[in-house]
């Protein structure tokens, strides 16, 4: 996934919840203007960083980065022996 598939679905996220770039940087511990770079695609963050806003925004990981409210792809469920 790519930097700004990532950031839109942080900003997906964030907006879902109300929040604001500086309210969800304050629950999260970053700064507004790694919010900002980060949904407009000009950085890459770190896991570290992912763990912290998923928490602030209530969702895991997996949630964060694989899709938005209105967007989520359903992981497929493969059952044994088919």
């Amino acid at each position: 996934m790519g930097r700004r598939a990532i950031g839109e679905q942080v900003k997906g996220w964030r907006e879902a919840r109300g929040l604001r770039q500086r309210a969800l940087a304050d629950r999260a511990g970053v700064g507004q203007v790694l919010v900002a770079r980060l949904e407009l695609g000009q950085t890459d963050p770190r896991l570290s960083t992912l763990r912290r806003l998923a928490e602030a925004l209530n969702v895991t990981v997996g949630e964060l980065v694989d899709g938005a409210p209105g967007t989520a792809k359903r992981p497929s469920r493969k059952r044994a022996g088919r």
